[in-house]
């Protein structure tokens, strides 16, 4: 069967069901509501029996050698779904006089390796990675109830913290309320502290949120046996994945969210209404469509439960896709908090994945402009989300899935920027680094593919997800010398979802509910589109341009960084890539060139790519990368100190009207004026050079010292940065003064001077790399706010010690790459001082031989001054988390590349 039949043939099999009225549901089966049906007994003829026996028997025959249940999916999954089995398990045994009880004789015997496994479970039960949904409630409950039969669990402290923090922020009466709210879904977790009775009204065709097992522990807790409930289990164990067997969903129905997920996932990959059959497809636009009218604009995740923004958003999208656009202003009033959507009317925490579903189904809207503020809090949403590490998904396990989801919606997001609508959204860092997490996913996934072209634990569903977000990147952007290695990630996707190790598309519980579950038509309909997609864009052919950048400039910079050391082990591909991502931030490294420094050079193509460069070809080397706002803060800052680099050589030492003391007066007062705007004093009469030439220091002085980062730190951390800018900027007047005294001596003698080299290189030399100044204000950044990075006396000193060695190494590989250069330009240069112009034999060289024998001995002594690098970096490494081990060794990393790319190219602009 074709892709195209696969795609028609879940379409129509879905809109036949609408057609003829039939319950959609195809969510896994479940042990842990399996079990809660087992417990569910019926009075008839004064006498009890088990409503559903077969559950008990599925129950019994799933149980692990080891006592537990389902241990492969997630831990948490692992100790609910045990605790439900076991908690079965002991009302079976003190019911062995109902009428229908068929307990096994070693019953007990599997009470107690039950008893034993979670009790283990629970030891080892790392809360922080909890996922599921009300585990907090359900879990405490679980415990307290088996108490009742004599079996006393291990609970964690932090659960029961976890758990009375929940239930002060929520009173259990509200759900006596009138109002529906999420927390029925998970009813069972509150047996022996609510009035079954009161609940009632919540009942929806017999259910409470489409939950068996919270409709189970009604029917076990409600003083009046309700028929509507009984026909409700009743259906699910006949119309349910389970089919009569006796297996139970976690929710059922589905229908709202199997036909809105399915329909909505194969029109985004191109296929059309015609090509899954335009009747079929307005059949399933039709019940969409009557859901909403139904809930005044909002659904849920089938008929009558509670609206959620996923289903409404989904539904929206549809409708768009078929040409029937739906307003967004219930979900806009019902789920808009005015920074993000949340999913449900009452949330803890928002969902990164509902906030992705929300943008796709505005940004298909034709009045898209209309909605620029929500559009807008979305960005800034999804950006902090990517910039903190914080893409867990409260309703999906998979990494792949979030990313899939934030590819879709980001790329949706420059197609419409692109078409020129939402143009009048205000400009703010999370829209300038939209391009640049798109270039990020990409770069995460293909390395993250296995080599049998799979993503996750050879999951077919994961790796649909990963090629559709690599498809909708793909279509967005013009990323591609890349596309040799996207041609080769989607074909080893493609051979593996079309071939025999794909399991025939097996279905993993991957979706997180109160346990984990999965869904066959959900799977599907991701692995058709994914082959899909990847079929589509591999006949085609890869355009191989980047931002108007020809491949050959990109190759040849592509060698060029992949032959220094720091590069050297690396892949070709990856210095491909990290060259790639460096694009994206070209545009706004131009934007702020001259924001401080309104003339100069730096700035020129070969700088602007260099700075670019260093920041993300060492953060992507990285095993804890930093965030985009960090590298741009820092790619900002290195253009800033070569400007300044640039502007004291040659604006302030060329203005013959300032004296040395007006230099340092101006230095002095830059530094100390760090408290009013950071556009200095800008009442600048013309000639006035004095106060213009303090007027641009203190600009530059103000970027620093003014960032918000830096105003969150301690006091005395502020004071010393302050002191450390005041001395590397005293440095350039120390450094213009010998420059000056050089110029006027003959250039073929040795520097005049009673310093010794040692001295000279590790004092006011090393101040003026900014190295230290530099990392003083990186520590500002990287540091939890209001905190320092080191906390104790040893690390403190160990990175002090470590940036004295980086910082002279960066002076020695400076000079060593433009000797030339500053011979010219009559710099002070290390090769300069007396000690490099004597042979060991106390001879004169001749010029060729003394510079040749000159920067040998100068590198001998660079790399002496590396292994005191080492050692200090070894030794801090014994003081500090790993976490902050890897943002010392990014900044080491990038002070190093500038090293190696001097002694590799000279890449300073000539400024005579």
């Amino acid at each position: 069967m074709t892709i195209h039949k696969e795609a028609t043939g879940l379409i129509a099999a879905l809109a036949d069901a609408c057609a003829g009225g039939k319950l959609i549901g195809s969510m896994s089966t479940s042990i842990y509501d399996t079990a809660w049906a087992s417990m569910v007994s019926k009075s008839e003829n004064g006498k009890r029996r088990w409503l559903f026996p077969t559950s008990f028997e599925v129950l019994l025959n799933s149980q692990n050698q080891d006592g537990g249940w389902e241990s492969l999916a997630s831990e948490t999954h692992t100790i609910l779904t045990s605790l439900a089995g076991l908690l079965a398990l002991c009302r079976h045994h003190n019911a062995s006089d109902y009428t229908d009880s068929n307990n096994p004789p070693d019953l007990l015997s599997r009470i107690s390796k039950a008893v034993v496994f979670i009790d283990n479970a629970l030891h080892s039960w790392n809360l922080a990675k909890a996922e599921m949904v009300g585990f907090e409630y359900i879990t405490s409950s679980l415990i307290k109830s088996l108490k009742m039969f004599g079996i006393i669990l291990y609970e964690p402290p932090l659960l029961v913290q976890l758990r009375l923090q929940k239930l002060r922020k929520f009173d259990l009466t509200v759900l006596y309320g009138s109002e529906q709210l999420a927390i029925l879904h998970s009813l069972e977790a509150f047996d022996g502290e609510i009035d079954f009775d009161k609940v009632s009204h919540h009942m929806d065709n017999g259910s409470f949120l489409g939950s068996p097992a919270a409709t189970a522990a009604y029917l076990m807790n409600a003083s009046e046996w309700s028929n509507e409930a009984e026909q409700y289990l009743q259906t699910v164990f006949s119309q349910g994945v389970g089919q009569g067997s006796g297996k139970f969903p976690c929710a059922f129905p589905s229908g709202n969210f199997e036909l809105s997920w399915a329909l909505s996932t194969f029109l985004s990959t191109g296929m059309s209404v015609q090509d899954l059959g335009a009747d079929k497809v307005s059949v399933i636009v039709d019940t969409l469509e009557q859901e909403l009218d139904k809930g005044d604009g909002c659904i849920g995740f089938a008929t009558g439960l509670l609206h959620d923004a996923d289903d409404t958003a989904k539904s929206i999208l549809c409708l768009s896709y078929a040409h029937r656009h739906r307003s967004p202003a219930a979900l806009i009033k019902k789920f808009d908090t005015g920074n993000c959507f949340k999913t449900y009317a009452i949330e803890r925490n928002p969902s990164l994945s509902a906030n992705c579903n929300v943008l796709q189904a505005l940004l298909h809207l034709p009045d898209v402009d209309n909605y620029q503020t929500q559009v807008s809090n979305i960005i800034r949403f999804t950006y902090n989300a990517w910039n903190t590490g914080s893409l867990k998904d409260k309703w999906n396990r998979a990494e792949e899935y979030t990313t899939m989801l934030l590819a879709q919606a980001l790329s949706k997001f420059i197609s419409i920027r692109k078409q020129g609508r939402l143009q009048n959204m205000a400009e703010c860092t999370a829209l300038k680094a939209v391009p640049l997490i798109l270039m990020q996913i990409l770069r995460q996934l293909l390395r993250r593919q296995s080599l049998d072209g799979s993503w996750g634990q050879a999951s077919s569903e994961a790796t649909a997800y990963a090629v559709l977000a690599i498809g909708a990147i793909f279509n967005s952007q013009e990323f591609i010398p890349l596309s040799p290695m996207i041609r080769d990630a989607l074909q080893r996707a493609h051979r593996f979802l079309i071939g025999p190790s794909a399991k025939s598309w097996e279905a993993e519980p991957l979706w997180i509910g109160k346990v984990c579950f999965s869904s066959p038509v959900i799977l599907s309909a991701y692995c058709i589109s994914a082959v899909f997609q990847a079929e589509t864009i591999l006949k085609n052919s890869l355009p191989a341009i980047v931002n108007g950048n020809g491949p050959t400039k990109l190759d040849k910079m592509t060698t060029f960084f992949s032959r220094l050391p720091l590069f050297s082990e690396q892949e070709r591909v990856d210095t491909l890539f990290s060259l790639v991502e460096a694009a994206q931030y070209r545009p706004r490294l131009e934007q702020v060139r001259l924001s401080v420094f309104d003339q100069t050079s730096i700035g020129n193509e070969q700088y602007m790519d260099s700075i670019a460069y260093t920041w993300v070809g060492c953060n992507n080397l990285s095993s804890h990368p930093q965030p985009i706002d960090i590298i741009w803060d820092m790619m900002y800052a290195s253009l800033l100190i070569s400007q300044i680099d640039e502007y004291m050589e040659t604006s302030a030492n060329g203005a013959s009207q300032l004296s040395l003391a007006d230099i340092l007066k101006c230095i002095r007062l830059a530094c100390m004026d760090h408290s009013f705007s950071k556009n200095g004093d800008t009442s600048i009469e013309k000639g006035d050079v004095l106060r213009e030439t303090r007027n641009r220091l203190t600009r530059f002085a103000s970027h620093f010292l003014l960032h918000p980062s830096v105003q969150r730190s301690p006091s005395h951390v502020q004071a010393r940065l302050r002191s450390s800018m005041e001395t590397y900027l005293l440095a350039h007047a120390t450094h213009m003064v010998e420059n000056q005294i050089l110029s006027n001596s003959n250039p073929h003698e040795p520097f005049a001077t009673t310093q010794t080299y040692y001295d000279w290189v590790h004092g006011y030399a090393a101040e003026n790399t900014s190295c230290p100044f530099g990392f003083l204000f990186f520590s500002c950044l990287v540091a939890e706010s209001g905190k320092e990075l080191f906390q104790n006396v040893k690390a403190k000193y160990f990175s002090e010690a470590m940036i004295s060695h980086l910082a002279t190494l960066c002076r020695q590989y400076n000079d060593y790459g433009s000797i030339q250069r500053d011979e010219d330009e009559s710099n002070i240069n290390s090769v300069n001082f007396p000690e490099f112009h004597s042979s060991s034999s106390g001879c004169a060289n001749s010029p060729p031989k003394l510079e040749a024998d000159s920067k040998a001995r100068l590198m001998e002594i660079a790399e002496f001054e590396r292994e005191g690098l080492n050692r200090s970096l070894a030794s801090l490494e014994k003081e500090v988390d790993v976490i902050t081990m890897e943002k010392v060794k990014l900044f080491v990393r990038v002070t190093d590349l500038y090293g190696q790319i001097y002694v590799a190219k000279d890449i300073a602009n000539r400024v005579r």
